[in-house]
């Protein structure tokens, strides 16, 4: 049987796996996870080189791409130790300060913060998770595949294109790296800590500020919302404003992060199209050698 072409979004994950081994066998040093981690994505790009042969209309290899960068992103605070070599969040701290004078926008918030709305902006930040996965959940219903390929794709190189920035762009962000600066301390009820406990275990300190992944991600769904009119896309916008607002209030990003998040997510849009360009020859070729 001959291999079927790679999507675009499978091929660059290739790319990222090779690119992954070769980063741990310099930097990282030589232990136990080293060699699980080069293990994990040998046998990634074996699965890429040699089981692509999995239908292109197949659910599983549809997705799969969706599952992996879960894994990918938790990766991060194993492997970005070993190449943050500058601090980097002292220049994201001047360029807000360029940007905005001598009052910076996340201590200058912070003055304003109240346990109520700390409450409401920390209900809202959650929603980030909500948004590709309903989109994910909604798409797994529909018949059209390729609307399906298109839209992973989009949120997959989102997710790709700031986790690669995070290698050379290693921040903590305002939360750790200003926490004594800050003249009043985030409190609130209950439903405050929970979520904000379980969002600290889950996304442990991974030195992904620049760009804000949650602002790309949440606007790449908004857009992908309202390409397809989904009756709920004013919902997605609402909710992506107030987490790219609640991002800067409850301290997890720099404002130049929240503008990069937006920029990235813009690129990524434009290309895109022409990403787009190439999957559907490919899906047409594939459907015609199968008609």
């Amino acid at each position: 049987m001959n291999k079927r072409p790679l999507f675009v979004v499978e091929k660059f994950l290739f790319i990222y796996n090779a690119l992954a081994i070769v980063f741990v066998l310099l930097l990282v040093s030589n232990s136990p996870l080293k060699w699980i981690l080069i293990c994990a994505h040998f046998v990634l790009i074996v699965y890429f080189f040699f089981l692509i042969n999995l239908p292109m209309s197949n659910l599983f290899r549809i997705f799969f791409p969706a599952l992996i960068v879960i894994v990918y992103f938790n990766e991060l605070h194993f492997l970005i130790p070993h190449t943050k070599f500058y601090d980097m969040d002292q220049f994201l701290i001047l360029a807000d300060y360029w940007l905005f004078g001598s009052n910076h926008p996340v201590i200058w918030i912070s003055s304003y913060s109240n346990p109520l709305i700390n409450d409401i902006m920390q209900l809202v930040y959650s929603t980030f998770y909500l948004l590709p996965l309903s989109l994910v959940i909604y798409l797994a219903f529909q018949k059209d595949r390729l609307m399906i390929i298109n839209s992973l794709r989009v949120l997959m190189m989102g997710f790709l294109f700031s986790y690669i920035m995070y290698f050379f762009v290693s921040a903590l962000g305002p939360r750790f790296y200003q926490e004594n600066l800050f003249s009043h301390q985030l409190d609130g009820s209950a439903l405050f800590w929970s979520i904000h406990n379980w969002i600290n275990d889950m996304e442990k300190i991974n030195w992904d500020a620049f760009p804000s992944g949650h602002t790309a991600i949440a606007v790449l769904s908004a857009l992908l919302a309202s390409t397809y009119r989904l009756r709920i896309k004013l919902i997605y916008w609402i909710l992506t404003i107030g987490i790219i607002f609640s991002t800067v209030y409850l301290r997890y990003h720099y404002v130049v992060d929240v503008i990069a998040g937006i920029i990235f997510a813009l690129i990524v849009w434009r290309l895109n199209e022409k990403w787009h360009q190439i999957d559907l020859k490919i899906w047409i070729r594939f459907n015609e050698n199968n008609s």
